[in-house]
């Protein structure tokens, strides 16, 4: 089991805003510090709307060259990144929160852009409707689920 712990209450403030604004899907980059083989802590986070990304009611584009800065900021100063992302309510089928294929798509292809940098850290990403959590782990070999939010 992977722990994250999150002080600063970045999550939270993330999820509010998709809560306030369920209409559209958001976004948000984090950057996170080993602190273990097995606990992580949020350091800094940004809103994607803060960075001019927008999102709309069923979808929203991060482009590649703010991926690569996010893993060269982390392979720079040996940090973990994390892509927060939400889903509108609307777009959940069967109450069931779970990453699209063109989330795991993304995923995928934001995993070879971090192997091709040799970052070799893992890489989080995170995504709620605003209630619930989901956290996935992934480097270019592997990847869990098995991973808490600690508040």
């Amino acid at each position: 089991m992977i722990n994250i712990l999150d002080k600063g209450g970045y999550i939270n403030s993330f999820k509010m805003r998709v809560t306030n604004q369920s209409h559209i899907e958001h976004a948000g980059f984090a950057i996170v510090k080993q602190n273990s083989i097995s606990e992580f802590t949020i350091r800094d986070f940004a809103h994607a709307d803060s960075l001019g990304i927008l999102g709309s009611a069923s979808s929203l584009f991060i482009p590649k060259e703010l991926s690569i800065a996010l893993i060269r900021v982390c392979i720079h100063n040996d940090l973990v990144p994390m892509v927060l992302h939400s889903h509108t309510l609307e777009s959940i089928v069967e109450n069931d929160l779970s990453f699209s294929i063109e989330d795991m798509s993304f995923i995928r292809r934001f995993a070879k852009v971090a192997v091709n940098f040799k970052l070799t850290s893992p890489l989080f990403f995170y995504l709620t409707e605003g209630i619930n959590d989901f956290v996935y782990a992934a480097n270019a070999y592997n990847c869990t689920n098995q991973i808490k939010i600690l508040r």
